[in-house]
């Protein structure tokens, strides 16, 4: 399987991940508003998406620079921006760039990396230096936020049932067309500790007739430990960890890993 193919640049489905409306994945929105109000002054988020988390961090008062390696993310987010209110859209910087080659002009008193975003790294090497890039973009004892999935949810399914896995189905308001969205699990790296999920949009269209598009993706999974060891040294120390955004479970008993660091004085 050393032949994989993937991209986690989202090229021709951008457009449809605003359709998914589960709850669970507005459960960090609240989480990161208060840690926005706790680290006042311009916030950077990394892989702003097409701006689940950065329009309501706007519409809160808060001035966000909002930094994604996907062109066609950011597509998406600039035609929301021209229908939020002036003064909620003036709050929001957007700017294209790998966080691996975060190379801005300012430092920032909170960066967060939003949307499991830290995992499409797939590579040991990006992720030391994606850090180290944050960390000289961090002000002194500044906030640094991100979070991964608890792999148990990976490693505990069956990887060898290749079948279409339901997600979620919505109307699309721009055509009136159900999407459903699906996953096939594709192939488990335990030795690289790499997950190859397959994404499955199927757009039934008015007159019946369907579309079907596939976004094969790479997702790095790690454990506890070697995130700690990973942040620690490279210049954050850990004041907080969490397995869910309410606070409701401690790290490891939850679906997400969420690390809450601070750049060493």
């Amino acid at each position: 399987m050393n032949d994989i193919k993937y991209d986690n640049l989202y090229k021709k489905d951008s457009r449809y991940y605003d359709l998914d409306q589960r709850p669970a994945l507005m459960a960090d929105i609240p989480f990161y508003l208060e840690h926005a109000v706790r680290n006042r002054g311009e916030l950077l988020e990394i892989g702003c998406g097409s701006g689940r988390v950065t329009i309501p961090l706007a519409r809160a008062g808060h001035k966000v620079l909002g930094l994604e390696y996907s062109q066609s993310m950011l597509d998406v987010l600039r035609g929301k921006l021209t229908k939020l209110p002036i003064e909620t859209a003036a709050k929001i910087r957007l700017i294209q760039q790998d966080m691996c080659c975060l190379d801005l002009p300012q430092t920032f008193p909170l960066i967060i990396i939003t949307g499991r975003s830290f995992q499409m790294l797939a590579d040991e090497k990006k992720e030391i230096t994606a850090l180290k890039r944050i960390h000289r973009h961090l002000e002194d004892g500044g906030t640094f936020i991100f979070t991964t999935g608890n792999p148990k949810t990976y490693l505990d399914l069956d990887w060898s049932d290749k079948s279409e896995q339901f997600e979620w189905q919505n109307i699309d308001p721009q055509t009136g067309n159900m999407v459903r969205s699906y996953h096939i699990r594709e192939h488990l790296d335990r030795e690289k500790q790499i997950l190859y999920p397959l994404i499955v949009f199927r757009i039934i269209k008015k007159d019946g007739s369907e579309e079907k598009i596939q976004h094969p993706l790479a997702w790095k999974y790690f454990t506890i430990e070697q995130l700690t060891r990973m942040v620690e040294s490279n210049g954050f120390e850990i004041v907080e960890t969490r397995g869910e955004f309410n606070g409701s479970k401690p790290i490891g008993q939850g679906i997400e890993f969420i690390f809450v660091c601070r750049k060493k004085e």
